[in-house]
């Protein structure tokens, strides 16, 4: 999503993000060295985060953990004939900790 959350005229970039992601100033947001790939390089674990990032510098504002959590692969994912079909879970913010941007709907 991108929106002017704070008000400041310049709009933020949110989505989820996960280990070993690098904002626009170099900052790896979770673990740098995780790697959660299977043995078909399908990631089906480890964990998901939520994150606001500054539309200007691309430096995250913020993160929490996404949810819903991915949970058991087999809710959210179905095998047929032709391929994977892949159902995204809806965003749901329950409580966003936000110290530079403020959010009243996210809080």
């Amino acid at each position: 999503m991108v929106y002017d959350l704070d008000g400041d005229g310049k709009a933020e970039v949110a989505c989820k993000t996960a280990d070993g992601t690098i904002d626009g100033k170099g900052t790896v947001i979770g673990d740098a060295n995780a790697d959660y790939r299977n043995s078909s390089g399908y990631i089906l674990s480890g964990p998901e985060y939520f994150t606001i990032f500054d539309g200007l510098t691309g430096k995250a504002l913020a993160t929490t953990n996404y949810l819903p959590a991915r949970g058991d692969v087999n809710s959210w994912v179905i095998l047929t004939a032709t391929g994977w079909i892949v159902f995204s879970p809806v965003l749901h913010i329950l409580t966003v900790n936000i110290k530079r941007c403020h959010v009243p709907w996210l809080l």
